[in-house]
């Protein structure tokens, strides 16, 4: 698979307040640097842009993050993530690359040292890097899965499986991320997933998304093994809003490495 994980754990030397998830917070400020670092038509619409096929940009946010099924960038995070850092506490942060968006993080690394050094925030707020390193992501072996273990929103409600197979299998032919077989099975399963939806909309440019969906426990009639669509589906999260941190989830099974 060629999937690669970003990882920055930064220190504040301000006390900071986000309104929003810090995790997404620095997700919309790096992509917006990367816009005006790359963009060479900066008056005109993305989707109408004669350079948008050869645009790092447009590729990276999925047309300026309006085919947002698309993104291959992806926000690892909690539920719930802490708003308020004092002086000296450290954030960590960690963002998925799928594919052929992996030749591109060296922009996320530039970006990051780049608001080391001027702040965030209209360069009111600083921090320190305390780590820095991209690694690969390691595939996971398992037998016995009983079931997942949904900790971030998923927004499908019937099909889970058949939906989760079509958005990766589309993922993989735009991204090219694995030239392994990617097999459909219809497992049968039970569902305990209960509503959860966050206060505030989050706005991505001039796309406003309901981050809403449910979390919850889902149990297979039968044990099953960890196949490479499942690894893909673990890495990537569930349901359509994976790139903003929905649809993490862990294995439920005792044999799983």
């Amino acid at each position: 698979m060629k999937i690669k994980r970003f990882e920055v754990i930064l220190e504040f030397k301000d006390k900071i307040k986000f309104i929003e998830d810090p995790e997404l917070a620095f997700y919309k400020m790096i992509f917006r640097r990367l816009k005006n670092i790359v963009c060479i038509t900066p008056t005109t619409e993305c989707s109408r842009c004669s350079y948008l096929k050869k645009c790092v940009y447009y590729y990276l946010s999925g047309n300026n993050f309006f085919d947002i099924e698309t993104i291959p960038v992806v926000i690892k995070k909690p539920l719930i993530s802490k708003k308020i850092y004092n002086s000296g506490e450290k954030l960590n942060l960690k963002y998925i690359f799928l594919g052929k968006s992996t030749a591109h993080m060296d922009f996320f690394s530039f970006i990051i040292k780049e608001f080391e050094t001027r702040g965030i925030f209209r360069e009111r707020y600083r921090f320190f890097i305390r780590r820095l390193k991209y690694d690969n992501i390691e595939q996971i072996n398992g037998e016995g899965i009983k079931g997942f273990n949904i900790i971030t929103p998923i927004d499908y409600r019937k099909n889970i499986f058949k939906e989760e197979f079509n958005k990766i299998s589309r993922l993989n032919e735009q991204h090219k991320i694995t030239n392994n077989t990617i097999e459909y099975k219809d497992y049968k399963y039970e569902s305990f997933l209960r509503d959860f939806q966050f206060k505030n909309n989050i706005y991505l440019v001039g796309n406003k998304i309901k981050y809403r969906g449910r979390v919850g426990r889902i149990y297979f009639e039968n044990k099953i093994v960890i196949d490479n669509f499942l690894n893909l589906l673990k890495i990537v999260g569930l349901g359509s809003l994976y790139s903003l941190g929905g649809g993490n989830f862990e294995f439920i099974g005792n044999n799983v490495t």
